[in-house]
Formats: structure tokens, C-alpha cells, sequence
């Protein structure tokens, strides 16, 4: 009986892991539908060259001091983002669990923010309320017309939205 639920376990240990894979690849499939659309509305960077914004950075932890290795898979998100032509920029990270995703996702965050990067967003998506406070924080950050601390989450996330779209 022991070996049956061990092997249960496992079982539903799998299923989660490719539940979490397949949201990963619907939320690919999701970001390409969103740059294809902006694409559709020319969204371009001269229609917004006159945007205000100041540098700005929202990521959630410091930069790992003992980082080492992955250069190649560093190397790998960096192309992806020069292949591409729309603005804002984005690339998912996926896979199974515990292989250290957020750890190169912050690592390449934090290079790029030491090389001058102008605009670094953090989205943590976690929970709704997490999604909301990343989208206020940024939306602070970037000290966007019509922020304001007293505003819901709901409007401050429809502030910079409004800016995303409009980048």
C-alpha cells in the first residue's frame, strides 16, 4: 500500500509540473498574440518618442553575489530580445520547477540594469495581489501621469497599461 502511494504521489507531483508547463506555454502564445496586436495597431517607436518617463527598476531581489555559470542560456535570452522588433520587450522563461529560472531571470535583470537600461519591470505573478502591486509599483516608479498612491490597484494597473501599450 506504502508503494502505491508513494507512486501516487509522484503521479500527481508530474501532473502539476505539466499543468505549470502548459500555463507556461499559453502564456507564451499569449504575450506573441499581445506584440502581434500592438504590431497591428503600428504601435511604433516614433509615435512615442515623446513619452515621459524616468529610469526606473522594480526588481524584488538584490542581485545574487555567488551567481555563476549559464552563460549560454544567459546568452540565449539576450538574443531573443534583439530579435525583436516591438516594443516592449519580453521573453518567458519556462520549466519544471527548482531549475533555477527566477535565479537567471534575476541575474540577467540586474545586468542589464548595471549596463543602463533605462526601464526594468518586474511583474510578480504569483497571486492577483501580487500582479497588482507590481503593476502599482511600476506604475510609481515611472512617476506615470494619473498615479496616484490613493488610486485602486485597478486604476493605477490601467495607468501603466495605457503606458505599456502606448511604449
Amino acid at each position: 500500500m506504502s508503494r502505491f502511494s508513494g507512486n501516487l504521489g509522484k503521479f500527481r507531483s508530474r501532473i502539476e509540473q505539466l499543468r505549470t508547463l502548459a500555463e507556461a506555454k499559453n502564456s507564451v502564445r499569449s504575450q506573441a498574440a499581445l506584440i502581434r496586436r500592438l504590431e497591428e495597431m503600428q504601435l511604433t517607436s516614433q509615435a512615442t518618442s515623446g513619452l515621459r518617463f524616468q529610469r526606473c527598476q522594480t526588481i524584488l531581489h538584490p542581485q545574487n553575489p555567488v551567481f555563476y555559470g549559464r552563460a549560454d542560456v544567459l546568452q540565449a535570452i539576450s538574443a531573443a530580445f534583439e530579435e525583436q522588433t516591438s516594443r516592449p520587450a519580453s521573453v518567458a522563461i519556462w520549466g519544471t520547477g527548482g531549475i533555477g529560472k527566477t535565479h537567471i531571470a534575476l541575474e540577467f535583470a540586474h545586468r542589464l540594469w548595471s549596463s543602463g537600461k533605462e526601464i526594468i519591470l518586474w511583474i510578480a505573478s504569483d497571486t492577483p495581489a501580487k500582479v497588482a502591486k507590481s503593476f502599482n509599483d511600476a506604475a510609481k516608479g515611472l512617476e506615470l501621469e494619473g498615479y496616484s498612491a490613493t488610486n485602486t490597484p485597478d486604476q493605477n494597473r490601467y495607468f501603466m497599461l495605457q503606458w505599456l501599450q502606448q511604449c
